[in-house]
Parts: C-alpha cells; sequence; structure tokens
C-alpha cells in the first residue's frame, strides 16, 4: 500500500509540476472533469429527490407513455390529496376532510422532466469536451502537428531539418502547456494572431538553439586553435 502511494504521489507531481509543463493542463483537464461530475451528480440527486420507481427517470417515463402504460406518479407531486376545510353552520365550525385536486403538479412534474433531460444533454456535451481535450493533450503527434502548421504558414519549415526542430519546439519548449495555451488564444481570437506568435516563439527558440550550439562549438575551436599554435617540429 505504501509503495503503491508512494508511485502514485509521483505520478501526480509529474504530471501537475509546473516544471514539466503540464500544470495548466492538469488544472483544465480537472475542471473538465469536476463539471461531468457535478452534472451526472445532480441527474442523479434528481432521480433521487423524485422519488419513483424508475432507475433513469426520463428516459423510462417516455418509454411507459409512449407504449400507452399507466402514470406513476411521484410522491412529491400528488395529483390528488387530502384537505381539511372548515365551514361555519350556524353557531358552529365544523371541519370536514375532503378530496383535493392539485393540477398545479401535474405541471410542476413535467418542469421537473425537462430539467432531468437538460442535465443529460449537459452531462453528454461535458463528457464529450472532456474526451475531446484529452485526446489533443495527450498525445505528442496533435501537438506537434498543431505546431508545425501556425511554422508553415509563416513559411518556416524549409528542410527536415526544420521539421525535426519543430518537433523539439513543441515537445520541449512549448510543451504541453505552450500548446494548450496557443489552443485557447485561437479560440477566443483568430488564428493570424496564433500564427503571429507563433512565429515569434519560433524565432525566440532559434536564437536559444544557436547560443547553445556556439557554446559546444567553444571548447572545439579552442583546442583547433591551440593545435595551430603549436610549433611545428
Amino acid at each position: 500500500f505504501v509503495r503503491t502511494k508512494h508511485q502514485a504521489s509521483r505520478f501526480l507531481c509529474f504530471f501537475c509540476n509546473k516544471r514539466a509543463g503540464r500544470y495548466l493542463t492538469a488544472m483544465y483537464l480537472t475542471v473538465k472533469v469536476l463539471y461531468v461530475a457535478n452534472a451526472i451528480g445532480q441527474l442523479f440527486l434528481l432521480n433521487a429527490f423524485l422519488s419513483t420507481s424508475y432507475n433513469f427517470y426520463g428516459f423510462e417515463f417516455m418509454e411507459n407513455m409512449a407504449q400507452n402504460g399507466p402514470w406513476r406518479e411521484s410522491p412529491r407531486f400528488p395529483r390528488v390529496t387530502l384537505c381539511d376545510i372548515r365551514i361555519r353552520q350556524l353557531q358552529n365550525l365544523q371541519r370536514f376532510t375532503v378530496q383535493c385536486v392539485l393540477p398545479i403538479n401535474l405541471f410542476n412534474e413535467k418542469i421537473f422532466i425537462f430539467i432531468w433531460f437538460w442535465l443529460v444533454f449537459i452531462a453528454c456535451i461535458a463528457s464529450f469536451n472532456l474526451v475531446y481535450w484529452t485526446y489533443l493533450i495527450m498525445f505528442t503527434k496533435n501537438k506537434v502537428d498543431y505546431a508545425k502548421k501556425y511554422l508553415k504558414i509563416n513559411d518556416e519549415l524549409h528542410t527536415n531539418f526544420d521539421k525535426k526542430l519543430a518537433a523539439k519546439f513543441a515537445e520541449s519548449y512549448l510543451r504541453d502547456d505552450g500548446i494548450f495555451l496557443l489552443r485557447i488564444i485561437a479560440r477566443n481570437s483568430t488564428d493570424m494572431v496564433v500564427t503571429d506568435l507563433v512565429k515569434h516563439l519560433w524565432a525566440i527558440f532559434k536564437d536559444k538553439q544557436n547560443t547553445k550550439k556556439n557554446r559546444e562549438l567553444e571548447p572545439e575551436m579552442d583546442t583547433m586553435l591551440d593545435e595551430a599554435k603549436e610549433p611545428l617540429t
């Protein structure tokens, strides 16, 4: 148990670590999961509140109506009940119990049926959205293709080396959070904004790569210069 707990904590720390570039995406997916849980939870709470023999209230209600079955009343919305009324006769106040019809509850029940189907719709949309964003975020190919799309628009990919560098740009420089933010910006603005943003990020990335390459070549250049300065024997 302790080992499993340790491995789970390591996995969660890795997934939600800011340095790993997955913090924002992890928080975003967590919110999506909470949306789904909220919709499904409200659905079951509503089903419990109506206190019917249905497991899936709305679907079984519609099936029962389609088969012309008897209407199962919800204990929460009785249509007929007993009412106590008082009538004054002569000088005495007489109390009577009579049967009352509550037509408003028929209307209330229809409202809750609509709410039930609305929660089903919300739960389905939230679940689909969660699966969609999980697919976009979790698969590396989607991230690389997304970055390459805007680099091609900027006409930055000329050679195979540029394409390999673009993959490194997406995986190591932008990472999950960077690609995620670009997707959010694209959805809330225009592709032109994202294209310009990717162009500047690509320029910064290439400058860093060139600086890193120059630093790696400096020791080799110094060695070659030292060898050239040695007198010939």
